[in-house]
């Protein structure tokens, strides 16, 4: 008997696009099914205006995608994502929408180290290209290649100058579990991670990788081990079909 499906929510890191996941969709099971979040301006939304507020952002994630927030839905974030997935469930919450099995928030620190100064001037172009080369999961060839390069500069800019827009706040729990995922050689301490837990109702699950900031690429293999496993574990209609079965 094939296990019940569930969605799962990719939210992109600062200057990417959906496509950072695509490859996942030819490893990944059957019954997980994947649903890349593009944000305005980049990949198919590219004609559309860049949003450079953390919680407008969050707002026009909601008006976009809520038609995929019903049945059993999981979010998955990277980075910046995981800090929007964290914004769209909190908004589902106070809304008393349709919550998401569970969260997943990889590579990003607790909200309360989230500040300004974390993040590169947006208008520093060079310090852009800085931050691209430090975090690693840039290809060589984009920084040879003038159009891509700048296209890429503008979507970082604006996704950094949402960044600075957001403000910690008394920390709001979370209502379904949460795992962290992160690379052990990372410059976002594990402390950082684990510093989740102060927006968790549940005891927080953890997961550590070998590899940097995008050790979703270079661990792809274990990541989406993990994935399937944790999605596995929150799978409320396939523990419903289990007890059934008992």
């Amino acid at each position: 008997m094939s296990t019940p499906s569930i969605k799962l929510l990719c939210l992109p890191c600062a200057g990417a696009s959906a496509s950072m996941y695509l490859r996942w969709s030819r490893q990944l099971p059957s019954w997980i099914k994947l649903v890349p979040i593009e944000l305005a301006g980049r990949g198919p939304r590219l004609d559309e205006e860049k949003v450079e507020n953390y919680y407008e952002q969050v707002s026009a994630i909601l008006q976009c995608y809520q038609h995929e927030m019903i049945g059993d839905y999981a979010f998955f974030g990277h980075s910046m994502g995981a800090l929007l997935a964290y914004g769209v469930t909190l908004q589902l919450q106070q809304r008393n929408l349709p919550l998401p099995n569970t969260l997943m928030l990889s590579a990003c620190p607790a909200p309360q180290f989230i500040h300004p100064e974390r993040y590169p001037e947006p208008n520093d172009r060079q310090a852009l290209i800085a931050e691209l080369r430090a975090q690693g999961g840039t290809p060589d060839m984009l920084f040879d290649n003038a159009d891509l390069l700048e296209m890429t500069l503008e979507v970082l800019a604006a996704d950094y100058r949402a960044l600075r827009s957001f403000a910690p706040s008394s920390p709001s729990q979370i209502t379904v579990p949460v795992t962290t995922f992160y690379g052990h050689d990372d410059l976002i301490s594990v402390s950082e991670v684990l510093a989740w837990q102060q927006h968790a109702r549940h005891p927080l699950s953890q997961q550590g990788f070998a590899g940097g900031h995008f050790y979703i690429h270079s661990a792809q293999a274990s990541v989406l081990s993990a994935l399937e496993q944790t999605l596995s574990r929150h799978n409320t209609s396939a523990a419903a079909l289990v007890s059934s079965c008992e």
